[in-house]
Protein backbone atom coordinates (compact mmCIF):
# COMPACT_ATOMS: atom_id res chain seq x y z
CA UNK A 1 0.00 0.00 0.00
CA UNK A 2 1.50 3.47 -0.91
CA UNK A 3 1.42 6.63 1.44
CA UNK A 4 -1.34 8.87 0.74
CA UNK A 5 -0.42 11.41 -1.58
CA UNK A 6 1.56 14.67 -0.34
CA UNK A 7 -0.45 17.76 1.01
CA UNK A 8 0.35 21.24 2.89
CA UNK A 9 -0.61 21.54 6.65
CA UNK A 10 -3.58 23.73 5.82
CA UNK A 11 -5.35 20.66 3.50
CA UNK A 12 -4.61 18.42 6.20
CA UNK A 13 -6.08 20.31 8.32
CA UNK A 14 -9.29 20.45 6.16
CA UNK A 15 -9.10 16.98 5.75
CA UNK A 16 -9.34 16.60 9.25
CA UNK A 17 -12.16 18.57 9.72
CA UNK A 18 -13.99 17.29 6.96
CA UNK A 19 -15.11 13.90 9.97
CA UNK A 20 -16.73 16.01 11.88
CA UNK A 21 -20.63 15.14 10.94
CA UNK A 22 -21.88 18.32 10.14
CA UNK A 23 -18.69 19.18 7.61
CA UNK A 24 -21.55 19.09 5.05
CA UNK A 25 -23.69 21.66 6.19
CA UNK A 26 -20.84 24.03 7.19
CA UNK A 27 -20.39 27.23 5.11
CA UNK A 28 -17.37 26.85 3.07
CA UNK A 29 -16.33 30.35 2.67
CA UNK A 30 -15.91 30.59 6.76
CA UNK A 31 -13.67 27.28 6.82
CA UNK A 32 -10.03 28.95 5.61
CA UNK A 33 -10.19 31.73 8.47
CA UNK A 34 -10.80 28.49 10.85
CA UNK A 35 -8.22 26.12 9.57
CA UNK A 36 -5.66 29.46 9.97
CA UNK A 37 -6.20 30.25 13.41
CA UNK A 38 -6.17 26.94 14.86
CA UNK A 39 -2.74 26.33 13.00
CA UNK A 40 -1.78 29.79 14.32
CA UNK A 41 -2.84 29.02 17.74
CA UNK A 42 -0.60 25.79 17.62
CA UNK A 43 1.96 26.90 16.27
CA UNK A 44 2.32 30.07 18.24
CA UNK A 45 1.93 27.98 21.73
CA UNK A 46 4.95 25.76 20.72
CA UNK A 47 7.33 28.41 20.60
CA UNK A 48 7.73 27.86 23.81
CA UNK A 49 8.31 24.31 24.24
CA UNK A 50 10.28 23.53 20.71
CA UNK A 51 13.38 21.39 21.92
CA UNK A 52 11.56 20.18 25.29
CA UNK A 53 11.07 16.33 25.87
CA UNK A 54 7.02 16.04 26.14
CA UNK A 55 6.93 13.88 28.86
CA UNK A 56 9.74 16.43 30.82
CA UNK A 57 6.83 18.70 29.98
CA UNK A 58 4.03 17.26 30.56
CA UNK A 59 5.05 16.68 34.06
CA UNK A 60 6.09 20.48 34.67
CA UNK A 61 2.25 20.50 34.32
CA UNK A 62 1.58 18.12 36.86
CA UNK A 63 0.19 15.95 34.29
CA UNK A 64 1.37 11.46 35.01
CA UNK A 65 1.62 9.71 31.68
CA UNK A 66 0.89 6.07 31.58
CA UNK A 67 1.94 3.49 29.00
CA UNK A 68 -1.29 1.29 28.41
CA UNK A 69 -0.49 -2.01 26.61
CA UNK A 70 -4.15 -3.03 26.14
CA UNK A 71 -6.60 -1.77 23.43
CA UNK A 72 -7.89 2.35 23.46
CA UNK A 73 -11.08 2.50 24.42
CA UNK A 74 -13.73 2.46 21.11
CA UNK A 75 -10.90 0.29 19.46
CA UNK A 76 -12.21 -0.54 15.38
CA UNK A 77 -10.87 -0.87 12.33
CA UNK A 78 -9.77 2.63 10.79
CA UNK A 79 -10.15 3.92 14.24
CA UNK A 80 -6.18 4.31 16.35
CA UNK A 81 -6.68 6.32 19.73
CA UNK A 82 -3.40 6.47 20.67
CA UNK A 83 -3.56 8.24 23.62
CA UNK A 84 -5.75 10.55 25.91
CA UNK A 85 -5.80 13.26 28.37
CA UNK A 86 -7.45 13.57 31.01
CA UNK A 87 -7.70 16.63 33.57
CA UNK A 88 -8.27 16.38 36.97
CA UNK A 89 -11.97 17.56 38.34
CA UNK A 90 -12.82 20.65 39.75
CA UNK A 91 -10.16 22.90 38.72
CA UNK A 92 -7.10 20.91 40.45
CA UNK A 93 -4.14 21.48 38.35
CA UNK A 94 -2.37 18.47 36.40
CA UNK A 95 -4.27 15.09 34.97
CA UNK A 96 -3.23 11.97 33.19
CA UNK A 97 -2.05 11.19 29.85
CA UNK A 98 -2.68 7.82 28.92
CA UNK A 99 -0.45 6.81 26.09
CA UNK A 100 -2.04 3.54 24.27
CA UNK A 101 1.76 1.65 23.33
CA UNK A 102 -0.44 -1.41 21.20
CA UNK A 103 -2.05 1.32 19.11
CA UNK A 104 1.03 3.00 18.33
CA UNK A 105 2.92 0.43 17.71
CA UNK A 106 0.18 -0.27 15.23
CA UNK A 107 0.03 2.88 13.68
CA UNK A 108 3.80 2.59 13.24
CA UNK A 109 3.53 -0.79 11.59
CA UNK A 110 1.10 0.53 9.11
CA UNK A 111 3.21 3.41 7.98
CA UNK A 112 6.23 1.12 7.56
CA UNK A 113 4.39 -1.34 5.81
CA UNK A 114 3.75 2.06 3.53
CA UNK A 115 6.89 2.59 2.96
CA UNK A 116 7.28 5.45 5.65
CA UNK A 117 10.25 5.36 7.50
CA UNK A 118 9.55 6.82 11.36
CA UNK A 119 11.35 5.56 14.16
CA UNK A 120 9.81 4.72 17.78
CA UNK A 121 11.07 7.41 19.89
CA UNK A 122 10.06 10.18 17.44
CA UNK A 123 6.74 9.04 16.69
CA UNK A 124 5.93 8.43 20.24
CA UNK A 125 7.31 11.85 20.97
CA UNK A 126 4.74 13.29 18.01
CA UNK A 127 2.15 11.81 20.03
CA UNK A 128 2.98 13.21 23.77
CA UNK A 129 3.38 16.33 21.91
CA UNK A 130 0.16 15.98 21.08
CA UNK A 131 -0.97 15.49 24.21
CA UNK A 132 1.28 18.27 25.94
CA UNK A 133 -1.05 20.83 23.51
CA UNK A 134 -4.24 19.43 25.45
CA UNK A 135 -2.43 19.49 29.09
CA UNK A 136 -1.97 23.35 28.29
CA UNK A 137 -5.05 23.92 27.01
CA UNK A 138 -6.82 22.46 29.99
CA UNK A 139 -3.83 24.16 32.12
CA UNK A 140 -3.69 27.56 31.09
CA UNK A 141 -6.84 27.43 28.73
CA UNK A 142 -8.95 29.68 27.23
CA UNK A 143 -9.90 26.03 25.06
CA UNK A 144 -9.26 26.23 21.40
CA UNK A 145 -12.71 26.08 20.78
CA UNK A 146 -13.32 29.44 22.41
CA UNK A 147 -10.10 31.03 21.08
CA UNK A 148 -10.62 30.48 17.14
CA UNK A 149 -13.54 31.53 14.81
CA UNK A 150 -16.90 29.64 14.88
CA UNK A 151 -18.71 29.07 11.48
CA UNK A 152 -22.08 28.95 9.97
CA UNK A 153 -24.18 25.89 10.01
CA UNK A 154 -26.86 25.77 7.84
CA UNK A 155 -30.15 23.86 9.67
CA UNK A 156 -33.50 23.99 9.42
CA UNK A 157 -33.88 27.95 11.04
CA UNK A 158 -30.92 29.27 8.62
CA UNK A 159 -27.40 29.22 9.01
CA UNK A 160 -25.64 29.48 12.88
CA UNK A 161 -22.53 30.17 14.54
CA UNK A 162 -21.66 27.21 15.68
CA UNK A 163 -18.15 25.72 17.47
CA UNK A 164 -16.29 23.23 15.96
CA UNK A 165 -15.10 20.60 18.87
CA UNK A 166 -12.23 19.64 16.09
CA UNK A 167 -10.53 22.27 16.30
CA UNK A 168 -8.36 21.27 18.94
CA UNK A 169 -7.29 18.82 17.18
CA UNK A 170 -6.40 21.07 14.44
CA UNK A 171 -4.42 23.02 16.56
CA UNK A 172 -2.77 19.70 18.61
CA UNK A 173 -1.82 18.32 15.36
CA UNK A 174 0.59 21.77 14.71
CA UNK A 175 1.73 22.20 17.54
CA UNK A 176 2.93 18.75 17.89
CA UNK A 177 5.12 19.24 14.25
CA UNK A 178 6.50 22.32 15.55
CA UNK A 179 7.32 20.84 19.10
CA UNK A 180 9.20 17.81 17.45
CA UNK A 181 10.37 19.19 14.44
CA UNK A 182 8.94 16.43 12.68
CA UNK A 183 9.04 16.49 8.67
CA UNK A 184 5.82 14.83 8.84
CA UNK A 185 2.49 16.12 8.85
CA UNK A 186 0.59 14.46 11.42
CA UNK A 187 -2.82 14.42 9.24
CA UNK A 188 -0.73 13.02 6.79
CA UNK A 189 0.58 10.21 9.06
CA UNK A 190 -2.96 10.05 9.65
CA UNK A 191 -4.45 9.37 5.97
CA UNK A 192 -1.27 7.27 5.17
CA UNK A 193 -2.23 4.93 8.25
CA UNK A 194 -5.90 4.56 6.88
CA UNK A 195 -5.77 3.73 3.56
CA UNK A 196 -2.87 0.94 4.68
CA UNK A 197 -5.97 -0.10 7.13
CA UNK A 198 -8.05 -0.50 4.42
CA UNK A 199 -10.45 1.95 5.87
CA UNK A 200 -10.05 4.87 3.54
CA UNK A 201 -10.16 4.52 -0.50
CA UNK A 202 -7.34 6.60 -2.36
CA UNK A 203 -10.17 7.96 -4.48
CA UNK A 204 -12.00 8.94 -1.67
CA UNK A 205 -9.28 10.67 -0.56
CA UNK A 206 -8.28 12.66 -3.43
CA UNK A 207 -11.65 13.64 -4.13
CA UNK A 208 -11.85 14.96 -0.27
CA UNK A 209 -8.35 16.47 -1.47
CA UNK A 210 -9.41 18.25 -4.50
CA UNK A 211 -12.34 19.10 -2.18
CA UNK A 212 -9.87 21.09 0.77
CA UNK A 213 -7.69 22.45 -2.10
CA UNK A 214 -10.96 24.39 -3.95
CA UNK A 215 -12.09 25.79 -0.74
CA UNK A 216 -8.91 27.10 0.48
CA UNK A 217 -7.95 28.00 -3.20
CA UNK A 218 -4.52 26.30 -2.89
Amino acid sequence: MAAAPDFCEQEGALLQLMGDPAFSRMEERDLPALVDACLARGQALAGGWVGREPIGALASLGYEVRRTSGLAPGSRPGFCLCAMTRALPGGEKGGTVELYVGEVARKRAALLASGVEVGEEEFEQLHLAHELYHALEFSDGPLTVDAVPRVRVRGLLGARPRAVARSSELAAHAFARRVTSSALLPSWIDATFLLAEGSLERQTLLDELALARKILGT
